[in-house]
């Protein structure tokens, strides 16, 4: 009896493999046509009797086969009027937001928090969707890595925007020159995946428009705080405009510091605004938001006064607000523009157009009108 059991428990899980090999197989046809654009969207399917002798597979084989098509966005069923590709494929529509870490990270950014509201107000009214991919560095056999590739794999994608530098994933299916478009927030395009174009946020117009922002104010002794990694993109370029525009900076004014220790930007601002100093600053430019409220601490226990005593601007990533309990002026980057333009360069490779392979985006007030520099520069072209 046992052994008659256990014959039938194999035989009836043999037959679940054959059917789902079925259904996987007419998924993979009608998708390959989807993809080709054979069945354009909104076009009508063949019947079911039809796609049932061509196909030669049982109803039920193909009915599961359109479930499989439905959950993953390529078709839609009209009732007796029959089935239909998608207005709005997946294959055509949905881009993967691509981040190295999860939010719950120590080592998530607010940028990319303002990345995901930035997703999401484009998706209203719009038939973009996006898939957002958590925690996808190595190792690529990981369960990140592997969701990712599955989409890749079953054309649920039209492109991949890595919200930094891919570095770690050089040598990796994800970053293979295989047809799907990417693109990579990053500062230069790399020489090892030329095909991935960079769009960055242009720091130095940060700089600038900080700096013209507190020359307009009168200030004339500018600090500044940022992470220790920046000392060597930033800091040359901070004295060489401050001296442009008449403004005073001292290698004693310029402090990196952690974002994830509250100490010491607090400490580090208490320092340099102590009544016994003799020489205060008079501007205080933050140049990561993830500082702020550390120093806007530090600036309150030195009994400092903004913007009185100090003018503060610091950076940030629009839509994103942090709140503070001191006056301060932001200056930075509007996150929707930089994946509309992430948009724009993958829409450019779907074409088979040559896609420009590095674009910067400008800097600007908060609640600045008008296309950002770096928008007006592609209006032109």
């Amino acid at each position: 009896m046992a052994a008659s059991r256990a014959r039938a428990r194999r035989s009836a899980a043999k037959t679940s493999r054959r059917s789902a090999a079925k259904r996987d197989g007419v998924v993979a046809m009608l998708r390959e046509r989807i993809l080709r654009g054979e069945l354009a969207p909104g076009g009508r399917l063949p019947t079911r009797r039809q796609l049932i002798g061509q196909l030669r597979v049982a109803p039920v084989t193909l009915q599961l086969a359109f479930d499989k098509l439905r959950l993953d966005g390529f078709v839609t069923t009209r009732g007796r009027a029959g089935t239909f590709v998608a207005a709005h494929p997946p294959s055509l529509h949905c881009f993967a937001l691509v981040f190295p870490c999860s939010p719950s990270s120590e080592s998530w950014s607010l940028f990319y928090t303002s990345l995901i509201d930035a997703a999401r107000a484009i998706e209203e009214g719009s038939p973009t969707r996006f898939r957002h991919h958590y925690d996808v560095r190595p190792p690529v056999d990981g369960e990140p890595c592997r969701a990712l590739l599955a989409d890749m794999a079953a054309g649920r994608l039209a492109g991949i925007v890595f919200c930094q530098h891919p570095y770690e994933l050089i040598g990796t299916p994800l970053l293979a020159d295989d047809g799907l478009p990417r693109v990579a927030v990053m500062s230069e395009p790399n020489s090892q995946f030329p095909h991935v174009p960079a769009v960055y946020p242009d720091i130095r117009s940060f700089i600038d428009r900080a700096l013209e922002f507190l020359a307009g104010r009168g200030r004339r002794r500018a600090a500044m705080m940022t992470l220790p990694h920046s000392r060597d993109e930033w800091l040359p370029y901070l004295a060489e405009a401050a001296r442009r525009l008449g403004i005073e900076t001292r290698p004693r004014w310029v402090h990196g510091v952690p974002h994830d220790d509250p100490t010491w930007a607090s400490n580090t601002v208490q320092l340099l605004l102590a009544p016994e100093q003799p020489d205060r600053p008079d501007a205080l430019i933050v140049a990561d938001e993830h500082i702020l409220p550390h120093a806007a601490v530090g600036l309150v226990a030195a009994g400092a006064r903004a913007p009185e005593d100090i003018e503060v601007v610091v950076h940030a990533n629009f839509p994103t607000r942090q709140q503070v309990a001191i006056p301060v002026t932001r200056i930075g980057f509007e996150s929707r523009q930089i994946l509309e333009i992430c948009l724009k360069r993958l829409a450019e490779i779907r074409r088979g157009a040559r896609a420009r392979p590095k674009t910067s985006v400008a800097a600007r007030l908060e609640g600045e009108r008008g296309p950002s520099p770096a928008i007006r520069e592609e209006a032109k072209r």
